[in-house]
């Protein structure tokens, strides 16, 4: 366009033709707007995009905030927004178009943008899916005044939304408490039992100011600190089988997968409000990594391991067979609960060597055929609908 408008300014002088000159000018304008709007059209131009919850429960809802800015004065007269979201959770108020990629659609935007002008699109989702979910990358397309050509820009701005399994109340479990609660002291507490004062010694650098005995300091004279009993907790570690078949090529169980991480948040969470200190270890690996779980029992513990439960891979490569035997190599005085599909061979006499160790309480989920009946204490049958049952019984 810009060899026209000059061909046309020449040609109007040459022929003193002022309609062509002002024809090859405004040719000229056009092809000069044209070439700036290319050139500038998704400068400073960003898109966000923001969450209520980067962590959430199972089935709970999330905003998405969208917010695409136009910082300069050149005006974006119209422009595409194409966001990759997960296909595992469920836009409300939004359609998602298809997308070649898989396991994920497209967010599409069309909106224009003024000068120094920013729009906010405020959308929510449902996370009906356990797991580890990325939003992006995005793609912004401008399209120039004439609607003839395009400019294509791809942005990072990736996300990552973490869905933890359900949780349900245990019932059931108090009859299997006392077995497991095996008392050791623990590392460090933030609770003091004022019934636990051990006596008192010399301030020293870094004691708590809550721990000076004001009565020995007055009487002695200088600064004494009061010393407690070392605090108790008990402690069990869940060992979860997620190896659905025996055989990793027989392929995946998706619904007994599920539960099998139901059952074993659910645990977790109701001995970590009993006091118990939990941790995990399990066959699984956690999305990008190489090595299994393993989490050592810690008070409070339920959101670490609701979010290597949320993390795991749908194959592991480890049999629980020999998850067992790494345990039972290093396992320490605290209880065991055993959660199984019960569905490899062998594990009969490793859970009775674990039972010989210490407390250990063994769940089947789905059957028990592979297992003794006397090694089994409770049994999720397989067709337990953790959807839409209000509690799990163990009992």
């Amino acid at each position: 366009m810009s060899w026209a408008a000059a061909a046309a300014v020449l040609a109007g002088g040459l022929l003193l033709s002022w309609t062509l000159v002002f024809l090859g000018l405004a040719l000229g304008l056009l092809s000069f707007l044209l070439w700036l709007d290319r050139r500038y059209a998704l400068e400073r131009v960003t898109y966000t995009r923001s969450f209520s919850q980067r962590v959430v429960p199972w089935g709970s809802d999330v905003e998405v905030v969208a917010e695409i800015h136009n910082r300069k004065l050149l005006p974006v007269l119209s422009l595409e927004v194409r966001d990759l979201w997960p296909s595992a959770v469920t836009p409300l108020d939004v359609e998602l178009a298809p997308n070649y990629r898989p396991r994920t659609e497209t967010l599409r935007l069309g909106i224009a943008l003024g000068w120094y002008e920013s729009v906010r699109r405020r959308m929510h989702v449902r996370c009906s899916q356990r797991g580890l979910f990325a939003f992006g990358p995005v793609e912004l397309q401008a399209v120039d005044l004439l609607g003839v050509e395009s400019v294509l820009r791809e942005d990072p701005g990736r996300h990552r939304l973490t869905v933890h399994p359900r949780v349900l109340p245990v019932t059931g479990l108090g009859r299997f408490v006392t077995r497991l609660a095996i008392e050791r002291p623990a590392d460090a507490s933030l609770i003091r039992d004022p019934a636990a004062l051990a006596g008192t010694r010399g301030y020293q650098a870094g004691d708590p100011l809550r721990d000076i005995n004001w009565r020995a300091t007055a009487r002695s004279g200088s600064l004494s600190v009061n010393v407690w009993e070392p605090t108790q907790a008990a402690e069990a570690k869940i060992l979860l089988d997620l190896r659905t078949y025996w055989r990793v090529w027989d392929g995946i169980d998706p619904e007994l997968l599920e539960l099998l991480c139901v059952v074993a948040g659910s645990l977790a969470d109701a001995l970590n409000r009993r006091g118990f200190a939990v941790g995990l270890a399990s066959n699984a690996l956690a999305l990008g990594s190489r090595d299994a779980v393993n989490l050592i029992p810690q008070c409070g513990a339920t959101g670490p391991i609701l979010d290597a439960l949320a993390a795991v891979v749908p194959s592991s490569p480890y049999q629980f067979s020999a998850t067992l035997s790494d345990h039972l190599a290093v396992a320490g005085p605290e209880a065991h609960i055993v959660i199984t599909p019960a569905r490899t061979p062998g594990l009969g006499a490793l859970i009775a060597e674990l039972h010989q160790r210490s407390p250990t309480l063994v769940i089947a989920v789905g059957e028990a055929d592979t297992l003794e009946r006397h090694l089994v204490d409770a049994v999720v049958p397989r067709t337990f609908d953790w959807r839409t049952s209000e509690s799990l019984a163990v009992g």
